[in-house]
């Protein structure tokens, strides 16, 4: 029996993003993380409005997410691969996390399998749009 559809809540990407990852995904067809990234772009709600992905983990979003499987909650802004700086918290959409956290809005968790077989839950606990600090200033 296949849990994953269990362990998958929905999402939503912006078209913009779509577009982006739907291209990059198609260039790098042959890793286990883009089959994924592909999945997670097949099941997404596509929408067009800024205000309707507010509060969900697009492309430029500083997100702050706890991985259940470690002691502290994470801050990182999800990038295209070009412009990943883990050093920096820049995370690649095409990093296992990255992928997981698209579309993910404030409050949601997913669970699923990486490349190892272990599998890791992520809640996602704040999500801001901007470069700006204002996340830091909720907790």
């Amino acid at each position: 029996m296949n849990m994953t559809l269990n362990r998958e809540p929905p999402i939503t990407l912006l078209q913009d993003d779509f577009n982006k990852l739907s291209n990059l995904a198609a260039v790098h067809s042959d890793s286990p993380v883009v089959k994924y990234l592909a999945h997670e772009l097949e099941r997404a709600e596509i929408v067009t409005g800024l205000n309707a992905a507010a509060r969900v983990v697009r492309l430029g979003s500083r997100v702050r997410f706890h991985d259940l499987a470690k002691p502290q909650p994470n801050d990182v802004v999800l990038v295209m691969p070009n412009d990943a700086d883990i050093g920096k918290g820049f995370i690649s959409v095409l990093t296992p996390v990255g992928a997981a956290l698209l579309g993910l809005a404030e409050g949601q968790k997913i669970t699923f399998t990486l490349p190892n077989g272990a599998d890791r839950t992520l809640a996602v606990l704040a999500v801001d749009q901007g470069q700006d600090d204002s996340m830091a200033a909720r907790g």
